[in-house]
This record gives C-alpha cells, sequence and structure tokens, in this order.
C-alpha cells in the first residue's frame, strides 16, 4: 500500500443509534462549544465511510486532528470526545515554592521598613514581575496599605499556607 492510499483509507466509525443521536444533537447545536460541535461532525462523516482526508477537507481542520479524534472515539465512546486530553491548556504559572520565596521576600522587605515594589521582590527572587503580582494577587497582599497590616498578612501566609516557620 502506497502513502497516497493509506491517507485514502475510509475511515471505520461504527455508531450505535444512541450515540448517533448525541453526535448529530452535539452537531447541530448552537450553544455548545465549537470543539465540540467539530468533534462531532468528524465522528458522523467517518461513520458515513469517507476518509480522514476527505473529513478534514470537508471541515477545514488537519487530516491529524481527524485522526485523533477517531483513535479517540474508538478507546473512550462519546465521552471521549468531551474533553480534551490531560496536559493541554495553560500549565500552572508558579509552584508552592515560588510563591513562598515571594512572599519570604516580601516579608523581608517589610520587616527591614522597606516598602516591597513588584520589581525589586522579583529581582531578589529571581522571577518576573508578573509572577510577583500573581503570587501577591492569589494572597490578597495588597501593598498600597498599612504596612504592620501587611507584614502580619505576610507571616500569616508563610506559617498557615507554607508551613514556614520564622
Amino acid at each position: 500500500m502506497t502513502a497516497q492510499e493509506a491517507r485514502k483509507k475510509t475511515a471505520l466509525i461504527a455508531l450505535t443509534e444512541q450515540e448517533r443521536y448525541q453526535l448529530e444533537i452535539w452537531a447541530r447545536s448552537r450553544t455548545s462549544s465549537h470543539r465540540l460541535v467539530v468533534r462531532s461532525r468528524i465522528l458522523l462523516l467517518a461513520s458515513s465511510q469517507l476518509s480522514a482526508v476527505e473529513i478534514a477537507a470537508r471541515l477545514h481542520v488537519a487530516r491529524g486532528t481527524v485522526q485523533l479524534w477517531m483513535k479517540r472515539f474508538n478507546s473512550g465512546g462519546v465521552a471521549a470526545i468531551l474533553r480534551d486530553a490531560p496536559g493541554r491548556g495553560r500549565r500552572k504559572g508558579t509552584s508552592g515554592r515560588c510563591d513562598l520565596a515571594v512572599l519570604r521576600a516580601t516579608h523581608d522587605a517589610l520587616g527591614v521598613g522597606e516598602r516591597p515594589t513588584v520589581r525589586r521582590i522579583a529581582k531578589r527572587v529571581g522571577v518576573s514581575a508578573a509572577t510577583v503580582w500573581r503570587v501577591w494577587g492569589r494572597c490578597a497582599i495588597d501593598t498600597r496599605g498599612d504596612v504592620r497590616t501587611m507584614l502580619g498578612r505576610v507571616r500569616q501566609l508563610i506559617s498557615e499556607t507554607h508551613g514556614g516557620s520564622e
């Protein structure tokens, strides 16, 4: 079999009546996510014995996308097209270790009577200013407020959330 013949090979998807019914609902839906609609259309076209190349051309997606969702459907059924595989999407921005380092640097700056700034803390810890902002935002640290209040909040976060000792 040549590479061209392999690409034109007919897709093999067998749908039960229930699966076909559910996929048709999703394919016609105006409120479902676009990705679910496209995945449903891929499977419906695959069940009508079209090749992956033909399905990709009709739906304006890559042939690999068609093959991926046919494979996922064959291994997990209709439920498999509802979710993306683990590891997709935005990665977690910071680790607990990074958060602790930012909190400790903030604490140290406050301890010597210095008003912490995003850039100053970022430079001390070796992270970006955006990372410091995210940590402060997640931990509800208001750097515009009273220094004592801020110091108390940072101490509380270090001891409770991260189990650090002073």
